[in-house]
């Protein structure tokens, strides 16, 4: 709901069915409306997104006001890994409702 406090959401990363090994690895995940439009929110490695098992491919997303317009955003997650290499491997949609208890 827009204005409540996000809980966080955990993902784990594989590849070939094994744990990704996310040492070293920096993360950064806009959410829009669609590919062209604003960026309504931005997390990075260290300000919303903590690597919490980085050999066993586990990070999460911290909890956080939500605090953007009513509306489905898209999302992704961009890892540069110590290599320079880029990879996404996780996408989705975030729906951020309206309140119904208010004022």
């Amino acid at each position: 709901m827009r204005g409540d406090t996000y809980n966080g959401a955990v993902f784990t990363v594989t590849k070939d069915l094994l744990p990704l090994d996310l040492t070293g690895v920096t993360m950064r995940c806009q959410f829009r409306l669609n590919r062209d439009a604003p960026v309504v929110l931005e997390i990075s490695t260290g300000s919303g997104i903590t690597i919490t098992d980085a050999t066993g491919g586990i990070f999460e997303f911290d909890p956080m006001i939500i605090d953007v317009a009513v509306a489905a955003y898209k999302f992704d997650v961009e890892m540069t890994f110590l290599s320079g290499e880029v990879k996404t491997y996780i996408s989705g949609t975030m729906t951020v409702t309206p309140d119904i208890t208010h004022g």
